[in-house]
């Protein structure tokens, strides 16, 4: 079976392979350094910032156990 790398992936996405290849051992250095620069690089950082924010906005719609109970 074969698939395709997901673009936010922090080991094999095609951002951190060109990234690899052009900046080689200065990559995985500061890949060390600084785990989350891999994140920020890829776009995971945005996609969990956002991934955040709907979840919290899904909980202002719900109303909240107490609520639901006192409805009954």
């Amino acid at each position: 079976m074969e698939g395709r790398a997901y673009a936010q992936c922090t080991a094999c996405s095609e951002t951190v392979v060109r990234e690899y290849r052009r900046r080689g051992l200065d990559f995985v250095l500061e890949a060390l350094e600084s785990p989350s620069s891999i994140e920020d690089l890829t776009g995971l950082t945005t996609l969990h910032r956002e991934a955040q924010a709907a979840l919290e906005a899904m909980e202002t719609l719900e109303p909240d156990e107490d609520e639901a109970w006192d409805a009954l």
